[in-house]
């Protein structure tokens, strides 16, 4: 029964060529789109899950409440929390310390750069992550404080074809780094990135305290026991901080690792791209642009629906049941949307490089080999092919031999307040895109033009890396003599751009009450 539905589908593609063409490439595009978007949320849903142990896995943070009820959030810590959390709890299997420093000046032999992931960790972060290595022992890379773990691509970038292990980094022109072992490159969807990683403990060499609770510049994570509740744990580590530090208003809870891309707005933290609700809106958009998709497919093939009416009729004479007719219909419908997902992917190899460039993502033309891709795929087509050929199914099985054989049947008056509703419908979720693309574009002319108390026009700035930034001075002086420069200035950071430094101190005589 089966092999002679796909057979009739296969003839009435043939015989209606044209009609057939308009509704396959109509669904392949919403389905090209709905694909792409599809690629992008499961990407942003995937963040962190890479882990073997991503779901025990938590970062720290730090809650202040401030007198008028305010509450600010941070994700840095001082250096002795870790330690604390490991040894008292025993629902801490682990903890690590994690410290991000940009701008190293990194020199092997004749290559030098200044690189921007340069991290600090605990040795214990390659067993508790998953941080393949390809070489070395991850289990003893950062025993020795000298000792460093790079990814791939530093390795090819300062070694080339040489075996890096055992070779010397010297980094800031002052410290010596012996590589201990070459890790995977870090996959795009973790918020965690780096290409360097040294033994926290090394870190005092580029000026930060490895003990005390004053400065906060660390990102704590822990490892929870499999048995663990993270609510109870929650509530014991809560004042840890307050109890250690000569009272601090500060206390603690934890933040699941895959909920930190997209749930970490209201934290003061390194900046964070994702959110909740873009993934929820770009859903939308996606379930929108298939269900306009599936109407011009229902509307097409209804109203068709008098040049097929005598076939249907014969079908009925010579013994077809309405079942029949209705899975012959439906057959026809995933035919056709399954070949519309031929041409979609097609159309999603050619546009997921300029997709990518819009949306800032490196999503690589194998994504769409993956089996939990390819099973999305075939879920998003069976249902387009189920939407889209259920009310034909219906509408077209229900006609009355008698009627069509005798030229009394007329297939205009059929369907048609149906046809206008979907069509009503259609118009709607139209009229919701376009009113929400002005909207966007409106509210991001606004922000362009808005303005912001400063001229930005003929403004450039940069980073100063390593060592230049104690060279403010003479960089102002050298600056100031091309006539090009009318004016220079140096500031910790860009304005409007979000930035968190908390250090605290304390004194002989101070009162713990005092903030």
């Amino acid at each position: 029964m089966l092999k002679n539905y796909i057979k009739t589908g296969i003839r009435t593609l043939l015989r209606h060529k044209g009609y057939c063409a308009l509704n396959i490439m109509g669904l392949a595009v919403g389905l090209a789109v709905c694909i792409l978007i599809f690629l992008w949320v499961q990407d942003e849903l995937g963040y962190d899950r890479f882990h073997t142990n991503a779901n025990r896995i938590y970062r720290v943070i730090e809650h202040e409440e401030l007198s008028n009820g305010e509450l600010l959030s941070y994700t840095q810590q001082g250096p002795e929390l870790a330690s604390i959390l490991k040894t008292n709890y025993p629902e801490i299997l682990e903890s690590v310390r994690f410290r991000n420093m940009r701008d190293r000046l990194v020199k092997f032999g004749d290559h030098q750069f200044y690189e921007r992931g340069f991290a600090f960790s605990d040795p214990s972060i390659l067993t508790m992550f998953t941080f393949p290595l390809k070489m070395g022992d991850p289990a003893s890379a950062l025993n020795d404080p000298s000792s460093i773990v790079i990814s791939e691509n530093m390795a090819n970038k300062y070694f080339e074809n040489q075996d890096p292990l055992g070779k010397v980094l010297r980094v800031d022109n002052h410290t010596n780094f012996i590589v201990s072992g070459v890790m995977e490159n870090i996959p795009s969807n973790s918020h965690l990135k780096f290409d360097f990683l040294a033994k926290f403990d090394s870190i005092k060499n580029f000026g930060q305290p490895i003990t005390g609770w004053g400065s906060f510049y660390i990102d704590t994570y822990v490892l929870l026991a499999k048995t663990a509740d993270p609510q109870n744990v929650n509530q014991k580590i809560k004042n840890v901080i307050s109890e250690h530090s000569d009272g601090d208003p500060f206390f603690i809870d934890l933040q699941p690792l895959t909920r930190i891309r997209l749930f970490s707005n209201a934290i003061l933290t390194p900046r964070v791209d994702g959110d909740i609700k873009y993934v929820v809106i770009f859903s939308l958009i996606a379930i929108f642009i298939l269900l306009n998709a599936c109407i011009n497919f229902m509307n097409l093939t209804t109203a068709r629906s008098g040049k097929r009416a005598r076939e249907i009729g014969m079908r009925k004479v010579v013994g077809a049941r309405r079942k029949e007719l209705i899975q012959q219909f439906f057959g026809e419908s995933l035919l056709m949307a399954f070949i519309s997902l031929l041409f979609a992917v097609v159309l999603v190899q050619v546009l997921l490089p300029f997709f990518n460039q819009l949306s800032g993502k490196d999503l690589p033309l194998m994504i769409l080999g993956r089996l939990h891709v390819i099973l999305g795929l075939l879920g998003i087509t069976l249902t387009a092919g189920m939407i889209s050929g259920i009310y034909p199914a219906l509408f077209l099985s229900s006609f009355q031999p008698v009627s069509v054989l005798k030229s009394t049947f007329k297939s205009g008056h059929r369907g048609k307040t149906f046809r206008k509703t979907l069509v009503i419908f259609q118009f709607v979720l139209t009229t919701v895109l376009v009113i929400g693309t002005v909207v966007v574009y409106r509210q991001l002319n606004y922000l362009r033009q808005q303005n912001l108390g400063y001229d930005t026009e003929q403004v450039m700035s940069f980073r100063l890396p390593g060592n230049l930034r104690e060279k403010i001075d003479l960089l102002e002086t050298t600056f100031e003599r091309n006539t090009d420069v009318l004016n220079t200035a140096a500031a910790s950071t860009i304005p409007g751009r979000r930035r968190a430094t908390l250090t605290l101190n304390t004194w002989e005589g101070r009162d713990s009450e005092d903030r």
